[in-house]
């Protein structure tokens, strides 16, 4: 999958993380996240958004849209933000 990366600086001084994506997201996305370590919750499949979370990023969009929106739970979050990129490439 294909993506460019969006970051703007937020009012309380952190950062808002937003990809867009070169097709739609789908309930596959979050499969293939969840085999990769992410745990959902069952009432946003419900409600049908992606919201995948680790020890360190919360991944959240609604399914059919091209955009994916990033909350990092550590301050500083390159390095993961590099890791999930490497993941996103994975996603077909």
């Amino acid at each position: 999958m294909k993506f460019t990366r969006h970051t703007a600086c937020t009012s309380c001084g952190g950062k808002s993380i937003d990809y867009r994506l070169d097709r739609p997201l789908m309930q596959v996305h979050l499969s293939k996240l969840v085999s990769l370590g992410f745990s959902t919750a069952p009432q946003f499949l419900d409600a049908g958004i992606l919201y995948a979370t680790n020890e360190e990023l919360i991944l959240t969009g609604p399914f059919g849209s091209d955009r994916l929106h990033i909350r990092c739970k550590v301050v500083n979050c390159d390095h993961n933000l590099n890791d999930l990129e490497a993941l996103l490439q994975q996603l077909e």
